[in-house]
C-alpha cells in the first residue's frame, strides 16, 4: 500500500525530475561501459554531479511550488498544496543523491569490459 502511494502519488514535476535522473544514469553507465577510448570520460566524471545538481534543483522546485500556492487565508486548503511541494523536494532530493551514490559504487564493483586481451580502464 505504501509502495502504491508512493509510486501513483507523485507528482508530474517530479516523475520528470526521476525520468531525466533515470535517463543520465543509464546513458553514463551505458558510455561507461563502451568507453573504450576514453572519449566520454569528461562527460562520466560529471554524472555524478549532475545527479546531486538535478536533485537540488528538484528541491528547490518543489518548495517554490509549495510556497507559491501557499495562502495565509486558507490554511487548511494551502497545507495540502505545501506538502505536494515537500513532497516533490525530498523525492528529488533523495533520488539524485542515491542514483549518483550508486553510479560512484557502479564504477568500483563492476568489472570493465575486456578489449584487445586486455582490461580497459
Amino acid at each position: 500500500m505504501i509502495l502504491h502511494q508512493m509510486f501513483f502519488g507523485i507528482s508530474l514535476i517530479s516523475l520528470s525530475f526521476i525520468l531525466l535522473m533515470l535517463v543520465i544514469f543509464v546513458s553514463g553507465v551505458v558510455l561507461a561501459w563502451f568507453n573504450q577510448k576514453n572519449k566520454f570520460s569528461d562527460y562520466i566524471t560529471y554524472i555524478p554531479t549532475a545527479l546531486t545538481s538535478l536533485g537540488i534543483l528538484g528541491t528547490f522546485t518543489g518548495i517554490v511550488i509549495g510556497l507559491w500556492t501557499f495562502d495565509l487565508n486558507q490554511i487548511d486548503i494551502s497545507i495540502a498544496a505545501l506538502l505536494d511541494g515537500l513532497k516533490t523536494a525530498f523525492v528529488t532530493s533523495i533520488f539524485g543523491i542515491f542514483l549518483s551514490i550508486f553510479f560512484r559504487l557502479l564504477g568500483y564493483i563492476l568489472p570493465k569490459p575486456i578489449i584487445n586481451g586486455t582490461i580497459n580502464r
